[in-house]
């Protein structure tokens, strides 16, 4: 379902504990490119209706600004949520702006509303992969952490050889041996300044939610975050307040074809 409408004016009428999960990418604040859009990250309030419509259990993915990641957080964190983690995209293009160093990462709060629930790691694994080759992590690992009561036990690394554990970053810095998801930026020209990749959205949807469930972006945006429910097999609520966009969206997702 996409709305193109102000998202606070219908999460108003959002069923309450109705949405599975969010993963959005909002305003930074940091006057991107001088967009009134982002002139501030979204508000306690926001997120506190985003907490109503939230199912228990529900998480959060958000991304956010070096700048302005404190904000968002605090912003989160006030309106209900238990902060989980920051994940950390980093990536090699930015160039820098007003002889400031050069931008190389982007923050992202994981947050998550009371209930249970936990993340879906097994479909984010990472493959270990050298070259070409399947690799299997198997090693010493000490089975005891307290200073001089060392033993060295051999076993297996994982309950699953084959690939890593995902980590809480997420990289396109290239390496021989691959330890986190891997994703660079896109940098196709949709008429949106902000466009994320579609393999970053689907990794990350992927962490947060099982096939069937509800994602909601309530800053729909270009509409990525909806292509990526549909090429996982999730169902998708979008919203997008500036008409512009919102075609945008609704042309991206609806004709979007993903080819394995």
């Amino acid at each position: 379902m996409l709305i193109n409408d102000d998202n606070l004016k219908v999460l108003a009428d959002f069923e309450l504990d109705s949405v599975d999960h969010v993963v959005t990418d909002p305003p930074y604040g940091i006057s991107f490119l001088k967009n009134k859009w982002d002139y501030n990250v979204p508000s306690r309030e926001f997120w506190s209706s985003i907490y109503k419509v939230l199912k228990p259990g529900g998480f959060i993915i958000s991304f956010s600004s070096a700048r302005t990641y404190h904000r968002m957080v605090c912003n989160i964190e006030d309106g209900g949520f238990e902060i989980k983690d920051q994940l950390m995209w980093l990536y090699a293009q930015g160039m820098p702006k007003g002889g400031g160093l050069k931008p190389a990462h982007e923050p992202i709060v994981l947050a998550k509303k009371a209930g249970k629930s936990k993340l879906n790691v097994d479909a984010c694994r990472i493959p270990c992969i050298v070259g070409d080759k399947p690799v299997f992590p198997v090693g010493n690992y000490s089975t005891d952490t307290q200073i001089g009561k060392i033993r060295p036990t051999k076993r297996i690394a994982d309950k699953d050889p084959t690939s890593r554990y995902p980590a809480n970053v997420l990289c396109d810095l290239d390496e021989p041996f691959k330890k986190y998801f891997f994703c660079s930026k896109d940098r196709s020209k949709y008429g949106h300044p902000t466009v994320k990749p579609i393999p970053l959205m689907e990794w990350l949807i992927q962490l947060v939610s099982y096939e069937n469930q509800v994602v909601f972006d309530p800053f729909m945006g270009s509409g990525t975050t909806g292509i990526a429910c549909k090429n996982t097999g999730r169902q998708f609520i979008g919203i997008e307040k500036d008409p512009d966009y919102f075609k945008l969206a609704q042309t991206r997702i609806n004709t979007h074809v993903h080819i394995i």
